[in-house]
């Protein structure tokens, strides 16, 4: 009602009606604040301003990386086989999560400092169960996703389902193909472990 009020004064200053509804509105929402504000302070409230830019409804999921096909780079498209020989480095966190950008859209991912783990001995798994425990108890951190080789990942998986003490989701990836191969599992399977992740 307030804003259509100055509908008939708008030709006397030579303003379009739409333009007058528009201040209008702006007057009137700038007093109701000028009148809550100081009611709401007398009665104790005091307002924060909070500037985030991370999205409350994306979950925060560590990556951690082992040894493994899945980050592995052949010589070229048809290298299924040789890519251990090909001379080029495993791809980091940095590097995979820059060729699928399509997993962002689901979560927002931390690369974990501490990589590469190694998963050789039992030594070197009850040391990545130690940090996996360690990241959990963050209540930053939603969920945790490492890749590994696929000849042990069953073993590994099972060792932490024994040992990690949380109901945070740990999901335990790895391919059949490098990266960089053509028809690669590794970029559905890196994608789908984060799917899989997020949901608590």
């Amino acid at each position: 009602v307030g804003p259509a009020a100055i509908v008939p004064f708008c030709d006397d200053f030579g303003v379009h009606p739409i333009v007058g509804i528009a201040i209008g509105s702006l007057i009137g929402g700038l007093g109701q604040i000028l009148i809550q504000v100081p009611l709401l302070y007398r009665e104790g409230f005091r307002y924060r301003p909070i500037l985030s830019f991370k999205d409350p409804g994306m979950r925060e999921i560590l990556l951690l990386m082992g040894p493994g096909t899945l980050p592995s780079q052949g010589s070229g498209r048809l290298d299924f086989t040789r890519y251990r020989r090909s001379g080029r480095p495993r791809m980091t966190g940095q590097e995979l999560l820059a060729a699928l950008p399509e997993i962002a859209s689901i979560a927002r991912v931390e690369i974990d400092s501490g990589n590469p783990y190694e998963v050789a001995t039992l030594e070197e798994v009850r040391k990545l169960a130690v940090r996996v425990n360690e990241v959990l108890q963050s209540p930053e951190v939603d969920g945790v996703v490492f890749i590994q080789g696929t000849n042990t990942l069953e073993e590994t998986a099972y060792f932490l389902t024994l040992t990690a003490r949380s109901a945070k989701p740990v999901v335990v990836t790895g391919a059949q193909r490098p990266f960089t191969a053509l028809s690669s599992d590794a970029q559905i399977n890196l994608l789908d472990a984060f799917r899989v992740a997020v949901v608590p």
